[in-house]
């Protein structure tokens, strides 16, 4: 019987293509994506910093921004407008009643303008696609594993909790004290302080003899540190130096 070429890999690390290969050591940084993390200094089983973590971007990311506008007087009836406008000499009650007796409604179209309010944060969603390379361990696992505790809280003494990402006190203050991280898309954008709101994981089911995945994409949920974010912010964002 044929061998099946599904699992003919399984208990090496299967190594990428060649696109891929290049990508993750620099060659075509336009296709990778990075996170840059200020004030962890984790360490991987060789003894070199986890951070920056470096992959593959697939074909395709999202990003989101949205500003909020809203009518402000659009809880005020006509009635009310007029009465103000005539110095209250006429009721409100006796205009919308006027109104509603000659077949109208008591809204008027001038009252439905909208009044901006704030901005959404600037939100991605990407993707960072890894494969087992030369060890299953640090490719994966260890990169996995870093990437989840960028949306966990730390531990303290007596179980006080430190909040991952950055902190506006310590941003002010120390920024040594602080976790601060930074989403790089190619050459593209930069996105300095995130907030990383979300870590899914997509998990290929062809694993190592330790049983480690040797193939993983991680949909990282990215947002603005500050939630109205600004022309300025936007401007900023697409100058990119490393």
């Amino acid at each position: 019987m044929a061998a099946n070429p599904l699992f003919s890999s399984v208990g090496t690390a299967t190594p990428p293509s060649n696109q891929a290969s290049k990508t993750l050591t620099g060659i075509v940084p336009q296709y990778q994506v990075s996170l840059h993390v200020e004030g962890d200094e984790s360490l991987d089983s060789s003894g070199k910093k986890i951070f920056p973590i470096v992959a593959n971007l697939p074909e395709r990311f999202n990003m989101e921004f949205s500003s909020n506008w809203e009518p402000s007087f659009a809880r005020t009836s006509a009635g009310d407008l007029g009465s103000a406008l005539l110095g209250g000499r006429v009721n409100a009650e006796t205009i919308n009643a006027g109104l509603s007796a000659s077949g109208f409604g008591n809204k008027i179209r001038s009252q439905t303008f909208q009044v901006w309010q704030d901005s959404s944060p600037m939100n991605f969603n990407v993707e960072m696609v890894f494969r087992a390379v030369t060890n299953s361990e640090r490719d994966i696992r260890e990169k996995h594993l870093a990437l989840l505790k960028l949306a966990a809280p730390s531990e303290l003494i007596g179980g006080v909790l430190r909040p991952p990402g950055p902190n506006i006190r310590n941003k002010a203050i120390d920024r040594s004290n602080s976790r601060s991280i930074t989403l790089y898309i190619g050459k593209y954008l930069r996105l300095e302080d995130v907030v990383i709101k979300s870590v899914s994981s997509d998990v290929v089911c062809l694993f190592d003899n330790n049983g480690i995945p040797q193939a993983m994409t991680i949909s990282i949920g990215v947002e603005s540190f500050y939630a109205c974010f600004t022309a300025q912010d936007i401007e900023k964002m697409f100058v990119v130096t490393k």
